[in-house]
């Protein structure tokens, strides 16, 4: 496949997969879930799963959020 000078080949897909995954695990039924974009003070992400999507953070981390992320 190829667009312009551009051509669409196994490693531009590898790549885009592993963009797409960054803030997502895989579920065993085959569906995916976000991870919460917490960060721990040690710099660690939190990645449990978020139940709210629009604050983009799980349960433990909602209250956390600044109102200037709102």
């Amino acid at each position: 496949m190829s667009t312009g000078n551009q051509e669409f080949d196994a490693k531009f897909f590898d790549d885009a997969s592993a963009a797409w995954m960054t803030n997502k695990t895989k579920r065993v039924n085959c569906t995916y879930v976000y991870k919460c974009i917490y960060t721990h003070t040690d710099g660690k992400m939190c990645g449990k799963a978020v139940t709210i999507h629009s604050t983009m953070h799980c349960w433990a981390h909602r209250g956390s959020i600044k109102k200037k992320e709102l």
